[in-house]
C-alpha cells in the first residue's frame, strides 16, 4: 500500500511546477496511487487528497489535456493549509458565497466583452479615417469626395444610419470643424502607423498572446496609447475653443472617443498576457 498524504501530494505538484516532473509523470504517479489505495476510504479520511488524485488521474486518461496551472496552485494552497478547501460535493451545494463567485465571474466576462466591443468600434473608426487620409487625401477638404465614398456603402448599412451620416458630411461646416481640430504634427501625417495600431487592436488578445505578433502588439499598443492621449489633449483644447465649452467637458468628450478606448486596447492585452502566463 502506498502511503499518500497532503505533504507528498504538495511535493509532487511543486516538482511539476519546477518542471522536475512532466504532466505524464504526475498523471502516472496518480494512477499508481489509485491502484494501491482505497479511494472510498480516502474520500472519507481526506476529501482533498481524494479529489486531487482523481483530478490528476483524469490527465492520464486524457493525454491531450494539460493540468491548468491555476487549478494546481489552488490545490497546492489547500494542501499547504493556506486556503480552505471546498469539496466537490460541497461546491455543488447552493450558497450565497458560491453564487457571488459565479456572479463576479459573469460580470467580469461581460465587462471584458463590453470593453472589447468599445475597442473594436474605435479601431474601425481609426482604420476608416486613416484609409481615407491615405487613399483620398482630399476627403476632408470637400463634401464631394466624402459623399461619393459614402454613397458606395449605401447598400451595406441601415438606411436610418446612412441618412444621418449623409446629412452630416454634406454640411460644409463639418469640414470647417474637421480642419480646425485636426492634429497637424508629423505623426498625424503617417496613416500607415495608425492602420497598424488599429489592426493590432482588432485582433483578439487571446490569439495575440499565443503568437509572435505579441512582440509587436505589446509595444505598439503601449506607444499608441500614449500617442492617442497626446492627441486627446490636443483635440480637446481645440474643441473647447471652437464650441466655447469648458476644457474639462471637452476633454471628457474627446477622451471617450480616443484616449480611453486606446488605453483599453493595451489593458485588455495585458490582462490576457497575465492569464496566459498563469496557465
Amino acid at each position: 500500500m502506498m502511503d499518500v498524504d497532503r505533504q507528498l501530494l504538495a511535493e509532487k505538484i511543486r516538482a511539476y511546477h519546477k518542471k522536475e516532473l512532466t504532466k505524464n509523470d504526475l498523471a502516472l504517479w496518480a494512477y499508481e496511487c489509485r491502484l494501491s489505495v482505497d479511494l472510498d476510504q480516502m474520500e472519507k479520511d481526506d476529501p482533498l487528497v481524494h479529489d486531487v488524485i482523481l483530478t490528476l488521474i483524469k490527465y492520464s486518461e486524457q493525454p491531450q489535456l494539460v493540468p491548468p496551472r491555476d487549478t494546481l496552485q489552488l490545490y497546492l494552497s489547500c494542501l499547504e493549509g493556506t486556503q480552505k478547501y471546498v469539496t466537490q460535493v460541497e461546491g455543488r451545494r447552493w450558497s450565497w458565497k458560491r453564487f457571488l463567485v459565479v456572479l463576479q465571474h459573469l460580470i467580469g466576462r461581460l465587462l471584458f466583452f463590453t470593453m472589447r466591443v468599445y475597442v473594436i468600434i474605435f479601431a474601425i473608426g481609426v482604420m476608416v479615417v486613416n484609409y481615407l487620409v491615405l487613399q483620398l487625401p482630399e476627403a476632408f477638404e470637400s463634401p464631394k469626395v466624402l459623399i461619393s465614398f459614402w454613397a458606395g456603402l449605401k447598400n451595406y448599412l441601415p438606411l436610418s444610419f446612412y441618412s444621418v451620416i449623409e446629412q452630416q458630411i454634406a454640411d460644409p461646416q463639418f469640414y470647417v470643424f474637421i480642419r480646425s481640430i485636426r492634429p497637424q504634427h508629423e505623426m498625424a501625417q503617417i496613416p500607415l502607423l495608425h492602420l497598424l495600431f488599429a489592426l493590432l487592436a482588432l485582433l483578439p488578445p487571446t490569439m495575440v498572446v499565443k503568437t509572435i505578433i505579441f512582440t509587436i502588439a505589446l509595444p505598439m499598443l503601449g506607444l499608441g496609447m500614449l500617442y492617442y492621449w497626446f492627441v486627446t489633449w490636443e483635440i480637446a483644447a481645440k474643441v473647447a475653443f471652437v464650441f466655447m465649452i469648458e476644457q474639462k467637458i471637452a476633454l471628457l468628450w474627446t477622451a471617450a472617443g480616443i484616449g480611453i478606448p486606446a488605453t483599453l486596447a493595451f489593458i485588455l492585452l495585458l490582462i490576457k498576457t497575465r492569464s496566459y502566463q498563469t496557465k
